[in-house]
């Protein structure tokens, strides 16, 4: 699958990103803020939390493939067949509530911020 490294826009430096004992980072909103940006094109100060990236047609199906590689990548969880579902990849908080469901220790009951 592929990686997509977080970029900072000039002049901004990025915080280092929260981890898992693994060494793996733990799903967060700007990481996966980054992700969906890298793959979009579009800043990252663009993408809202509940913006519809399925209905504004900001996503296509490769790009719900690629995200969900860079998802897997980053947080060393696996999505299953069934987790390709269009509310999974709805927004960014819904792609942070399906990261944190399947990180062990963050998931159903983890607020979504």
């Amino acid at each position: 699958m592929l990686a997509c490294p977080a970029v900072p826009a000039a002049g901004e430096t990025a915080p280092p990103p929260p981890r898992t004992g693994s060494g793996l980072m733990k799903p967060d909103l700007e990481s996966i803020r980054s992700i969906v940006s890298s793959v979009t094109g579009l800043p990252a100060v663009e993408l809202e939390g509940d913006a519809d990236f399925l209905a504004s047609g900001l996503l296509d199906s490769l790009q719900v493939v690629e995200i969900a590689g860079a998802l897997e990548d980053r947080f060393g969880i696996r999505l299953d067949p069934w987790d390709f579902i269009p509310r999974n990849f709805a927004n960014l908080r819904a792609l942070l509530a399906l990261c944190r469901s399947r990180v062990p220790g963050t998931g159903r009951g983890a607020e979504v911020a």
